[in-house]
């Protein structure tokens, strides 16, 4: 079997040109290129890189690729992608790498096997999407055992749901203290409010649409959907004292262990017609009441409590300074 070699390129200077050659042949290393992982036994002169097959990787053409496992025969790893940590992954070819002599993939917190493909013990919902693979079961501390409910499917409650029940939304104080609908109408396919005629009846600022009945109660279902809404207001000024409250308040929970978490968001601009997308989940989502220097995120577990039982949900209408108009 032919053997070929490589040689490190000595540091000697060009005219001494008989001593290059004698110093070449005497550091010729072997090139070792792998039998079955390699296309021939030629490596490169100044790295000593051996030519793979298309399977094979490595210095010496002795490694599966990425994505295989179990050389030389280099098995597809197969690891299922939602249950897979991302950094292992190649995200344009969708495929994982893992560990040679067992074929197992690195799975993220809450996921176990071989491939990744199952939740470990009291964890639900393997999703893409979700950075521990699987959330922890949530079962008012009576158990830790749970599973993913089947048949079920999305339901979009909107305006347009709606529509036969209400044509106005009433807008409310930030303590829910006073309401009003004077000078709110129905503008399809908007509610507009005339601030002028709004402050006859409210006088301390921000106010709040209050969402209708059919947000509140039970809603452990919306975990994981989203509150969608647009906004649009009129002003003298673009910013005020109002800008900077929470643009989303939702009290809600058991009666002994009721919660207001809140949400902040970039204001939108005057005259501009803005639209929100907000997830359903406990990211960014803060306690109405905090320090803001401490700002303490929401629990996946209070969050729950809230979609338990919703009692409310407002949504920021008053912004800028001087508000004429919001919708």
């Amino acid at each position: 079997m032919p053997q070929s070699s490589w040689a490190r390129e000595p540091q000697l200077l060009s005219l001494r040109v008989w001593s290059l050659c004698s110093a070449t042949r005497e550091a010729a290393i072997p090139c070792n290129c792998s039998s079955v992982g390699s296309l021939d036994f030629q490596c490169n002169i100044n790295t000593g890189q051996c030519n793979c097959r298309p399977k094979f990787s490595g210095a010496k053409c002795t490694e599966c690729n990425q994505g295989q496992w179990n050389y030389p025969h280099c098995n597809p790893c197969d690891c299922f992608l939602p249950g897979t940590d991302d950094s292992t992954c190649d995200l344009e070819t969708k495929k994982c790498s893992c560990i040679d002599k067992t074929g197992q993939c690195t799975c993220k917190v809450n996921v176990e096997g071989v491939r990744c493909d199952r939740c470990r013990p009291s964890k639900f919902g393997l999703e893409a999407k979700n950075p521990l693979g699987c959330s922890s079961c949530y079962c008012f501390g009576a158990t830790t055992q749970c599973s993913e409910a089947k048949g079920l499917i999305h339901t979009w409650v909107s305006k347009e749901l709606l529509s036969h029940v209400m044509t106005i939304l009433p807008l409310v104080d930030e303590a829910l203290q006073h309401t009003t609908t004077r000078g709110i109408i129905f503008q399809h396919p908007e509610i507009v409010a005339n601030m002028d005629l709004v402050r006859q009846d409210l006088h301390l600022e921000p106010f709040y649409w209050k969402l209708p009945e059919q947000f509140e109660g039970k809603k452990l279902m919306a975990y994981g959907g989203k509150l969608k809404y647009t906004i649009y207001f009129e002003a003298r000024e673009e910013t005020g004292f109002s800008t900077y409250n929470p643009q989303v308040i939702i009290r809600g929970g058991t009666p002994s262990h009721v919660r207001i978490i809140i949400r902040h968001m970039a204001a939108p601009l005057i005259g501009q017609l803005t639209r929100h997308e907000i997830e359903m989940t406990e990211k960014k989502w803060k306690y109405y009441g905090d320090d803001p220097r401490i700002s303490r995120t929401v629990t996946r577990e209070d969050f729950l409590d809230v979609l338990y039982d919703i009692h409310y949900i407002l949504i920021k209408a008053t912004y800028g300074n001087i508000m004429r108009q919001s919708r």
